[in-house]
Order: C-alpha cells, then structure tokens, then sequence
C-alpha cells in the first residue's frame, strides 16, 4: 500500500495535467475539425470550375486584349 501511495505522490500530478491538457487539446482538435469540413463543404458550393489555358493562346482572348497583344508584336 505504500508503494501506490509513493507512486500516487510522485506521479499523480504529472499524470492528471497530462489528461487535463489531452482532453483540452481533443475539444480544440474537434473544433477544427468541424471548421474544416464546413469550409470544404462551403468551397465545393462556391467553386467555379474555371477552364485553364495557356496565356500565349488567343483564342479566349477578349478582342480588346487581343488588339494590345498583336501590337505588341
């Protein structure tokens, strides 16, 4: 019995501000968690799938734009 008393004494402090600390860090961790899928989910519903073209093609090229790159030539 007083070897789990000695025990207790040394390492019941450390082990409870550890469990103190988990359990805080797990309720933060979730809250992120949650954040992140509803920001995934947000950016899914708002995303504009933008086609992706070379800048030396002209042919989605506004006319005006075009007129400034031909000159430029």
């Amino acid at each position: 019995m007083e070897l789990w008393m000695n025990m207790i004494g040394e390492y019941g402090f450390p082990i409870a501000v550890t469990f103190y600390l988990l359990y805080r860090i797990e309720k933060k961790l979730d809250q992120l968690n949650q954040s992140v899928i509803h920001l995934s989910k947000l950016l899914q519903l708002n995303s504009i799938k933008v086609p992706l073209s070379h800048p030396s093609s002209h042919h989605d090229m506004n006319p005006t734009l075009k007129e400034k790159t031909n000159k430029a030539k």
